[in-house]
């Protein structure tokens, strides 16, 4: 658990931002504008000066055209659209849920009838604990369709997509290589439950942003519902930390194809991905919507 410390009902707690329901009531509600532009343009480097909340659910994922839950969805001023995610868990190809996240927002946004040069420019931002490039070594990379033999030329008006990698922040936060007087660094070491107390503390001191968002949480947390929802959404993430652990160790042992059809219900009844429980159990996806 992160080292963020907050009073509750005269009792002191540790309290986790990236946490799903905490995240999205500090940054993908109305009231959040300046923080959540705070992030955006740090991450990108960009300069937007407000936004408007969109409404987070996807359709079209699951089987029976269930919805997905984006974390933060906004439109920028310029009319830019900005989805910024988290997830903790695992996911193989998580790169392509990217895309596919992408490449539906961009299509629902797009009203009947427009012209394609009405086709809003999109940016993604994953805040990820697990490595996606190995072969990379920076914890945040960056993503535009370039031209692949001179490299002159890259669409800037169409997508960015920005990774930031949790584990390699880490490595560089325990060898000393970081600068808390980048804005960068320091959001991250807030948000990460791994940072060291004294980092936290650091921060918290420098940082207008960190300071709020502590309060924030303070006050969110007050209302006895509120947290009861914190802390459900810390044991769902347990809950399915644990079955994707007993789903890679049960899932795919040959000649046992009972035991990946439980798991494989057990899954979508947690409303996974189709194309996940395919991953960890090994079955068809064809196979997985029949059951």
């Amino acid at each position: 658990m992160i080292n963020i410390k907050i009073r509750i009902k005269n009792e002191e707690k540790d309290i986790n931002p990236l946490n799903d329901f905490l995240f999205s009531k500090l940054f993908g509600e109305k009231g959040c504008d300046k923080e959540t532009l705070y992030i955006i343009n740090t991450f990108t480097g960009k300069k937007f000066k407000s936004l408007n909340y969109e409404p987070n659910e996807i359709k079209g994922e699951h089987k029976d055209n269930k919805k997905s839950i984006t974390d933060v969805l906004v439109t920028t001023n310029d009319g830019t659209v900005v989805n910024i995610e988290v997830q903790l868990a695992k996911q193989e190809n998580f790169h392509k849920r990217s895309h596919f996240y992408n490449a539906k927002i961009s299509s629902i946004l797009l009203k009947v009838g427009q012209n394609y040069d009405k086709l809003p420019m999109t940016i993604m931002i994953n805040i990820l604990n697990f490595t996606l490039w190995e072969e990379i070594e920076d914890y945040h990379t960056t993503f535009k369709p370039t031209e692949i033999k001179h490299k002159t030329h890259t669409i800037k008006d169409v997508m960015e997509i920005h990774y930031i990698e949790l584990l390699k922040f880490r490595k560089k936060v325990k060898k000393g290589n970081i600068d808390l007087n980048n804005p960068i660094v320091r959001i991250v070491l807030f948000l990460d439950e791994k940072t060291p107390q004294e980092l936290i503390e650091k921060v918290i001191e420098m940082d207008e942003f960190a300071k709020t968002i502590c309060e924030k949480s303070t006050h969110i947390l007050q209302d006895q519902k509120e947290y009861l929802a914190y802390i459900r959404a810390e044991q769902n993430e347990l809950d399915q930390k644990a079955m994707i652990k007993y789903a890679k160790k049960k899932g795919r042992k040959e000649g046992r194809e009972e035991e990946k059809v439980e798991v494989a219900i057990k899954l979508k009844k947690l409303d996974f991905p189709i194309e996940q429980i395919s991953e960890v159990t090994g079955m068809s996806i064809t196979k997985i919507k029949e059951i």
